[in-house]
């Protein structure tokens, strides 16, 4: 264009000079338009994908909602800036394809820029003039190339626990699993948590959690072993039945020792201020018949077994005495 608009000034200025000056101050004119577009700050509407994983490769596109990247191939040309909070100073990338109102550029999986995870921000830089302008910064989460599952490690045989896995953006499935183990998953299975409910067998169990589909990562996945710990072995003697009137029963006969004693469902084991312990059941306040006792033990590693046995209450007899009537002395014995 420049060429051509020469051209006709030297063929004007050939032929009619006076058009020289007035042909001459059109094409500054024109340059001036072009600069003063060209001088403008680029601006980011938007970007894809949104999110990326740590070392892997992926295709950025940058979009504007005018035209306002620069389109040449020099050095004055739109440039792709990043800098971010998992690396130190600013990754500079030329685009692959640049047009007014996109650009497009390749992140290789080995790029400073996806090293470690953390926050990226995306920014274009162009060079009009010498002057160097930079667009808005639009930011990006660089998520880790693996995940890890938050949950207890030692549990009791027949509980439930909660398990779960930092939430990632655009993650098109969880899907959780038992990979070994007497256990199930029992809600949550297709979401970041998980509810597992273990079986009766202690052992060990391993649960894993796939994600796919998430910021460049086909899937990811990861794995979690629980220990599954077996309840103590809990007895309880039996106990005599109990009249009403008998006055209070100290509860004994649980094991192992040092466990707690409920009865009908209230706790019967008391410790009082000088820290004595004791288990006791009232029969004067009891109704008369069966009663349920059992006997709790926790051990060590946090498990709890029972065992159950039952006090019957017998209501004391009612008792009536008919005295006979007087008699004298010389009547003989009589039978009470």
């Amino acid at each position: 264009m420049q060429k051509k608009i020469t051209q006709c000034i030297y063929v004007v200025t050939r032929f009619q000079p006076r058009l020289a000056l007035t042909a001459t101050l059109l094409f500054l004119f024109s340059m001036l338009g072009a600069v003063a577009v060209q001088a403008q700050t680029p601006s980011i509407s938007s970007i894809s994908p949104t999110c990326a994983t740590v070392a892997r490769t992926f295709e950025l596109t940058i979009n504007s909602n005018g035209p306002d990247f620069d389109t040449r191939k020099d050095a004055n040309g739109a440039t792709v800036i990043i800098t971010g909070t998992g690396f130190t100073g600013e990754v500079v990338l030329a685009p692959k394809s640049v047009t007014a109102n996109q650009i497009k550029v390749d992140i290789q999986g080995t790029n400073t820029v996806l090293a470690n995870a953390g926050t990226l921000t995306i920014a274009v830089r162009q060079n009009p003039n010498g002057t160097a302008v930079t667009s808005n910064g639009v930011q990006m989460e660089v998520y880790s190339s693996a995940t890890t599952i938050t949950g207890p490690t030692s549990v009791c045989v027949g509980t439930a626990a909660n398990f779960t896995v930092p939430v990632r953006a655009n993650a098109a499935n969880y899907t959780w699993s038992v990979l070994s183990g007497k256990a199930t998953i029992t809600a949550g299975g297709t979401t970041s948590a998980a509810e597992v409910s273990f079986g009766n067998v202690a052992g060990t169990v391993r649960i894993g959690v796939a994600i796919g589909q998430s910021c460049g990562a086909s899937s990811i996945s990861a794995t979690f072993d629980v220990t599954v710990n077996a309840a103590p072995v809990v007895t309880l003697a039996p106990f005599a039945n109990i009249c009403t009137d008998a006055g209070v029963l100290t509860l004994t006969g649980g094991a192992p020792a040092g466990g707690e004693y409920f009865v009908d469902g209230v706790k019967a084991t008391i410790t009082d201020a000088n820290g004595v312990i004791t288990s006791s059941f009232d029969p004067t306040t009891a109704t008369p018949g069966d009663h349920e006792v059992i006997y709790y033990f926790t051990s060590s590693n946090g498990c709890t077994g029972s065992a159950i046995q039952t006090i019957t209450v017998i209501p004391a007899p009612t008792v009536t005495l008919t005295l006979p009537a007087s008699v004298c002395a010389d009547a003989g014995i009589i039978t009470l």
